[in-house]
């Protein structure tokens, strides 16, 4: 239902405003890419633009999907070509050269490096009390604890995903992790983590 009215939301504001648009419609069991939080999402693109070996393939796929729809809609690519020419930009360097001309623009450092972005000092890590398979990873779950963190308002916070959806995970290990710069906010976070599942994982 609600997919259905966002979808229908906008299409109305595309004949409102005379704006050529395209529906995708995907489907997520949990979130795109391994970081939630401002400096971790911006750690999982940047990954993803350099082409490290970490970065997070769910996120990579989606974005060439999107980028190639949308150099087919404004003619940029024929027909079926769009995600071709999206995986070429990404692979030949020519995405980040971009990245790195709109971070100076902004007046940032344009030479940054996905590894020297700032994440919170205060950490914990959130560790698997059975294995199995990781079915979902449950959103509203994840957000609410990463506002205890106090992401978004401090950058650095968030909650980093070691395991996803479609993952092995063993007992005691590493689901996700917590990252903070206040320790009063983290065992608010823990505390919370304790009540609200934030996995759902088959044996």
């Amino acid at each position: 239902k609600d997919v259905c009215f966002v979808k229908d939301l906008f299409l109305y504001l595309s004949r409102r405003f005379q704006m050529k648009i395209e529906i995708i419609t995907t489907k997520a069991m949990g979130p795109v890419g391994r970081g939630i939080g401002p400096a971790l999402e911006a750690r999982d693109v940047m990954r993803v633009l350099q082409q490290k070996e970490e970065r997070p393939k769910d996120l990579e796929e989606k974005a060439v999907l999107f980028a190639g729809h949308l150099l087919e809609l404004t003619g940029k690519a024929k027909k079926n070509k769009g995600q071709k020419m999206a995986w070429d930009s990404l692979k030949s360097g020519k995405a980040l050269e971009k990245m790195r001309e709109i971070i100076k623009a902004q007046g940032g450092d344009s030479r940054i490096d996905s590894e020297k972005i700032k994440i919170g000092k205060v950490f914990w890590e959130l560790k698997s009390t059975k294995g199995g398979l990781i079915k979902t990873v449950h959103n509203k779950n994840l957000n609410k604890i990463c506002r205890l963190l106090g992401a978004p308002s401090t950058k650095e916070a968030g909650i980093y995903l070691n395991k996803t959806v479609g993952e092995i995970v063993k007992p005691k290990e590493v689901l996700c992790t917590f990252y903070t710069n206040s320790n009063q906010r983290l065992v608010l976070a823990k505390h919370a983590s304790q009540e609200s599942e934030l996995y759902t994982i088959i044996e």
